[in-house]
């Protein structure tokens, strides 16, 4: 869920904590298991950079309603008998430029007050620009940011000053109520010397520190008491997906691979497939179940052998999220957008799915970000660009229990896809 565009309650156009509250007889309905909420702390425009850790995102609402959320959501009902996880996006290494660290690190050679935040970025002298370094305010100094955002300066993390600060933003949250973390940006805790190189076994014991220490501070305790731990890469060999859960000890990686599934382009667009996606789908997950054929329950489906020289790697199946274009503006097809979600609900696995693909959402015509519009709970308004997401009193999208003969056919495409959704979704364990 992206926060800012789920659903508004108080009219400021602005999604909002109330707004998500008010809406999970809806997430129960459908089933869900877990929200994956983003932002939630204060961060910079594109949801990366983090400028206060332990600060609400703007308009979103305060700590009381963040506690309301919290509490709600783990409600026992009758069909979710643990009530619904609370997850939220922790960016572990990016903060924005002001962030007020940033300055104060740059500037602690000259202000000895601020020793303590010396160390807190990775600065260089006398070495050249790239797309991975920048020089701080015309200086000689420079420091290491994400590629081609010096917007996002990275945090040095083995600087113990800087692990230390992050694992008590960490159990700020816990004490929160948080049921787990989607670390992002993961590739940037260690870099080679250049900045342009991810080190997947320094990383993956960086997480597992972070592990250690989430479980001592929950005491312990079962399986489902632990804080969940996910991550998602874009570019993540089979090898890095085993080695961060087989080492670092993540409960999932999300598999990212069918982000890239859209008409007309290279991948789906070869000699062999034409430009048919279903074709294009096909090979992409079949690929993705030989990876994951080794799950116990996976096997257990008779669709995949067992081979128990393999990391087992629960399966996670992901189309889309707030910083690609959506499922069914890339594919052209809100009727093809509905098998793909639908085939990914009876897969092995978890799925893992963006607000609005349920109703086959596309994204708005213009914006920096078009796929984070609002949700269209009025599902009359679903093609138009700003779509009531406002307080109401319907708590639900329309269904096809609606009349719908007036409509047109674009919606009523949209309540077919959230209809068959819904019915898919029975049989779905999140």
């Amino acid at each position: 869920i992206w926060t800012l565009s789920f659903s508004d309650s108080n009219s400021d156009k602005i999604g909002d904590l109330i707004g998500i509250i008010q809406k999970l007889d809806y997430l129960r309905r459908l089933g869900v298991g877990a929200i994956f909420l983003r932002p939630i702390m204060r961060v910079e425009k594109s949801g990366l950079g983090v400028i206060e850790y332990n600060k609400l995102a703007s308009k979103i609402g305060n700590f009381e309603q963040f506690n309301e959320l919290i509490i709600k959501a783990h409600k026992k009902e009758i069909q979710l008998s643990t009530g619904i996880r609370v997850l939220i996006d922790f960016p572990l290494v990016l903060t924005s430029i002001s962030n007020p660290w940033f300055d104060k690190s740059a500037l602690a050679s000259v202000h000895p007050e601020d020793a303590h935040f010396a160390d807190f970025f990775i600065w260089r002298r006398g070495i050249p620009n790239s797309e991975f370094i920048s020089e701080y305010c015309g200086s000689t100094l420079k420091y290491f940011h994400v590629k081609g955002r010096p917007d996002l300066p990275v945090l040095h993390w083995t600087n113990k000053n800087v692990s230390d600060t992050i694992k008590a933003a960490l159990k700020f949250w816990i004490n929160k109520g948080v049921d787990g973390f989607h670390f992002s940006s993961i590739e940037y805790l260690y870099r080679s010397e250049d900045g342009k190189n991810p080190n997947w076994e320094k990383i993956a014991k960086i997480l597992r520190s972070l592990r250690i220490f989430l479980d001592d501070e929950r005491g312990g305790g079962n399986a489902r008491e632990k804080i969940f731990l996910f991550a998602s890469h874009a570019h993540l060999s089979e090898a890095s997906k085993r080695l961060l859960i087989e080492h670092a000890s993540l409960n999932l990686i999300v598999n990212t691979e069918l982000q890239s599934l859209a008409s007309g382009n290279l991948i789906c667009s070869s000699k062999n497939k034409g430009n048919n996606i279903g074709e294009c789908a096909n090979e992409i997950i079949a690929d993705l179940l030989i990876f994951h054929k080794n799950d116990e329950e996976m096997s257990a489906t008779g669709l995949v052998e067992k081979d128990e020289d393999r990391v087992k790697v629960w399966p996670v199946w992901n189309f889309g999220n707030a910083f690609t274009p959506r499922l069914a503006f890339r594919v052209g097809s809100r009727i093809i957008a509905e098998i793909l979600i639908q085939l990914i609900l009876i897969l092995p696995g978890t799925p893992l799915l963006y607000y609005g693909e349920e109703i086959g959402q596309k994204d708005l015509s213009r914006g920096k970000f078009p796929q984070r519009g609002p949700l269209g709970w009025n599902i009359d308004e679903i093609e138009e660009e700003n779509p009531h997401f406002s307080s109401t009193n319907n708590t639900n999208i329309t269904t096809t229990s609606s009349p719908s003969l007036n409509k047109p056919k674009a919606n009523q495409i949209s309540q077919n896809i959230f209809s068959q959704f819904f019915e898919a979704f029975k049989f779905t364990k999140i």
